[in-house]
């Protein structure tokens, strides 16, 4: 029933603080306050039967019409569509200042048992913003961040100004495409790899991706950055909010085979997720000192994240599929579909990899 959801959402709201966090200006600023009590409104759509599929469709695609007025607002919206035998679908929309990709999916999970009826998974307490920035106050954490920041600064001090060379030229509008690929093929063959040389199926993509565009842009000493979601201590992984961050990663694959190059990015993305936990406005002086020094900014709006699920990044135990043979592959890649996804006029990189998962495919964005 509709209490239940009212229920299950209420639940989410106290657990987890940083659904009741606005954003305000302080003398120019920006502080998030945690609030004690308050409220996010339900939008309630009762719908005859036949609608449930066409309504849940039609709010998904104006959800990124939603505005969020972060200093007045909680970062959630609700939507539930209800159909003659009750509630059908719960629909919710997050801020992404407040809620990162990975907070999103334990929310998902975390609702998803609510409404069956179960407790969360962790009933402890959670922490909640104002936990993680004390903490980011103390020493060791500090130290951190100081080690990250001459990380950053070692590896960028010799790196090419840009992976993009090429002149600038009038384009189409919108400026920044999303292409949308998604691919059986590419799902076994990562498997093969996998399976073959003991590492990450997200260092396989990372490197696939690094060769493509190195080809594209006749670089193969690319620095780049990566998206760390940060998640590595048991009180982080089961908060909602924000710890996910770029992490730099810089390989230069001239000269080497393809397992080589696999290899060789594993070890960079380690580096990468050691060093991805630090506080942004420092790189961003760290960058700004690169540059006097170098006469020119350090371009680093080149981005690889991988969100597929956890079960496919991992790399501990795994046999090649049986049905990965070459045969199948080719098989498979026939069948691999691109799609135009639409645009945006700007965006903050010049590209960004997205890779994700779709049933049994694997999706590239």
């Amino acid at each position: 029933g509709v209490s239940e959801v009212v229920d299950a959402l209420r639940t989410v709201l106290l657990r987890h603080a940083a659904l009741r966090t606005r954003f305000v200006d302080d003398g120019g600023d920006v502080r998030q306050v945690v609030d004690d009590a308050g409220a996010v409104v339900l939008e309630l759509y009762r719908v005859a039967r036949g609608a449930v599929a066409r309504t849940v469709q039609a709010l998904f695609e104006r959800r990124q019409s939603i505005v969020f007025r972060r200093a007045s607002d909680w970062p959630l919206r609700a939507q539930l569509v209800v159909g003659p035998d009750g509630p059908a679908v719960l629909l919710v929309v997050l801020n992404h200042i407040a809620v990162d990709g990975a907070g999103a999916l334990l929310l998902v999970a975390e609702l998803e048992r609510l409404l069956a009826g179960q407790a969360p998974d962790d009933v402890a307490e959670v922490g909640s913003p104002l936990d993680i920035a004390a903490e980011e106050g103390t020493p060791s954490l500090r130290q951190r961040h100081a080690r990250t920041v001459d990380r950053w600064r070692r590896t960028l001090a010799d790196a090419p100004a840009t992976a993009f060379g090429h002149p600038p030229f009038p384009a189409d509008q919108p400026r920044f495409r999303a292409l949308t690929m998604a691919s059986e093929a590419v799902t076994l063959a990562v498997a093969r790899i996998v399976a073959r040389q003991r590492v990450s199926g997200s260092a396989v993509l990372c490197t696939a991706w690094a060769q493509v565009l190195g080809q594209a842009t006749g670089n193969t000493d690319i620095a780049q950055q990566i998206i760390v979601h940060n998640r590595f201590d048991v009180r982080r992984r089961r908060m909602v909010g924000v710890f996910a961050q770029p992490g730099l990663l810089r390989v230069d694959l001239a000269g080497r085979s393809f397992d080589e190059a696999v290899g060789a990015m594993l070890a960079a993305m380690l580096e990468a997720y050691r060093s991805g936990y630090y506080e942004p406005e420092e790189i961003r002086r760290l960058l700004a000192d690169l540059a006097r020094k170098r006469g020119t900014p350090v371009d680093l709006s080149v981005y690889f994240n991988d969100v597929r699920p956890a079960d496919d990044r991992s790399f501990a135990g795994r046999r090649v599929p049986a049905e990965a043979t070459e045969q199948r592959l080719v098989e498979l890649s026939r069948q691999t579909t691109i799609v135009d996804s639409g645009g945006w006029p700007r965006i903050d990189a010049t590209c960004f990899v997205t890779t994700g998962r779709q049933d049994r495919a694997t999706t590239v964005q």
